[in-house]
Parts: C-alpha cells; structure tokens; sequence
C-alpha cells in the first residue's frame, strides 16, 4: 500500500514501517511538449512498477520570491491556478493508465531548480522539449539541458513527437561512448533498458580526445572493455556496434532515428563533453528522433 510521504513524496508500507520508494518525476506544464513527457512516464512508471509524481513549478506573475527562491508572499489566486494546473497533469496521468500510483506536487520555484532538486529524491527526471522555435525553443530547451547536467538521477528528454516511441525488439537501445566513467555508466544503463525490454542493443563508439574523421586506434580497447563487460552482466543480450569516424553527434542523430531511445553520458571527456556542454547538446536534444536519456557521474538505474 502505497502512502504520501514527507512533502508528498510516495512511501510503501512494510509491516509496521513506511519505507520510501524513489518514483519517477515528470516535469509537468500545459502544452503537447508536456503531454509527450507524461505519456512517457506514464508507460515507464507501469513497465518498472513505480509511482508517478507529475511535479508543476510555478515560476510566474503573481509568485513573489525572496533572494533564497523562498516564498514571502503569494497571491491566493495565483497559487490555486497552480495547484489546478498540478492537479490536470494527474488527472491526466490516471487516465493513461489506472495501475500507476500517481501524485501531485506544486512547487513555487524555478523548473529548473526543482527538477534538479527532485532528482536526489527519485528514480528517472522526464522532461518535454518544445525544441522547435528558434527563440522559444531554445529558452524552454535550456531547462532540458540544464537538468540533464545537473540531476543526480537519469533524466530523459521526450522531444517532440517521440512519446509513441518504445524500446523493444523492433527498436533497439542505442547508446554513446567513448570509454569515460560517465560513458560507461550510460552503457550499463542502456544494457539493463534493453535487456528489460527485450531490445537489440546498439553501441556508438569514438576515442575521447579525437577529432572528427580522424579515430586515435582507442576504439577497439573500449569496445573489447564493453564486450566483456556485457557478457558478465547481460550475456544473453543481443549487441551491435558502430565506431565513429565522423562527427558522434550526427551519429547520435541517425542512431535516434531507428531506435526506441538513445542513452548518452554527460560530463564525459573529449567529444562527448562538446555534445552535452557546448552549443551542439542544443542540436541533439532538438532534433532527436527519439527520446534521449542522459546519465550523469551521481546517477544510478531505475532498478539500482
């Protein structure tokens, strides 16, 4: 049986004693770019048998904060349209799917802040991406981007369109690396996704430190490193690989076109630090043709 927890986090109960579960938090607002996210968590809440929490940051006219982004003053009418708008997003929710255990939360604070702060407490961040408009887009992108560097747990990124889109035997597990920590704990993640899904897995590899059209011989060491590790951890998992030798981002991209979801680290080393750090992490997360999880150094798997 499932319990509100301390500011409305879910907790289970155990005999005589409430044990908190890590739930999958979806970063909620109006607009289709919201409604691809929470129809994503939805369908992943049901396939891993976590509760939902639909979490709306009310940032806007009528919210009054101090320097510390605490609340001194709220306008009454302001917060209710936001506890409504919180309060659609689980409705909604429900609606998707009854088996799933969905909560509400209203936080009056930044997107940002509160979806990184969320992430100590949860299993998989779940955010849109508008990702369209030259202006708008990269605004609300910026909260997509920011969260995936920053969270302490998974985020995925649903960018527009791809909510439909589920890892399965027709569509594989895709994931980048070239052979930094953060890039190794994103393979793990993409090998125990797959596996859970029944899914090809496809392996992207470029050498840290090299540059376009030009690989550095590092290539066949960390596809030798992940095989092995594959075959200890997911042995029955079906494997494919790729060695770049072209710009890894373009590949990403093309990967995300045939595949269910794509997984990337961040804060890795060489090129793949350009992708999530520099201008290009905006191209990827705006043009994928598939949901994209990103795995920071302090993230851990859903199942972990």
């Amino acid at each position: 049986m499932r319990l509100p927890g301390p500011e409305g986090w879910p907790r289970e109960r155990a005999g005589n004693s409430a044990i908190s579960v890590r739930p999958i938090v979806v970063g909620y607002r109006t607009g289709s770019h919201s409604r691809e996210a929470l129809t994503w968590a939805v369908r992943e809440a049901s396939h891993l048998g976590l509760p939902l929490v639909v979490l709306f940051a009310a940032d806007y006219p009528g919210m009054v904060r101090q320097q510390d982004f605490g609340p001194s003053a709220l306008d009454p009418g302001a917060l209710e349209a936001a506890t409504e708008v919180t309060a659609g997003g689980v409705v909604e929710a429900r609606l998707l799917d009854r088996r799933v255990a969905v909560h509400g939360r209203t936080l009056v604070t930044s997107a940002t802040r509160s979806l990184i702060e969320a992430s100590s407490q949860a299993s998989l961040i779940v955010v849109g991406s508008r990702g369209r408009g030259p202006v708008l887009g990269a605004v609300l992108g910026s909260v997509s981007r920011s969260v995936a560097a920053r969270a302490s747990c998974p985020v995925v990124v649903v960018p527009p369109g791809t909510a439909a889109k589920v890892a399965g035997p027709d569509w594989p597990v895709s994931v980048g690396t070239d052979g930094s920590h953060c890039s190794t704990l994103a393979v793990h993640h993409a090998a125990e996704t797959a596996a859970r899904r029944a899914a090809p897995l496809h392996v992207i590899c470029w050498a840290a430190g090299g540059s376009p059209n030009t690989p550095t011989g590092d290539e066949a060491r960390i596809l030798s490193e992940v095989g092995r590790d594959l075959r200890w951890s997911q042995p029955s998992l079906h494997v494919t690989t790729r060695v770049v030798d072209g710009s890894p981002e373009a590949a990403l991209l093309e990967a995300s076109a045939r595949s269910g979801l794509v997984v990337i680290g961040s804060r890795a080393r060489g090129r793949l630090e350009q992708i999530l750090h520099g201008s290009v992490s905006a191209e990827v997360i705006r043009h994928a043709a598939s949901p994209i999880v990103v795995i920071g150094p302090g993230s851990a798997s859903p199942q972990s």
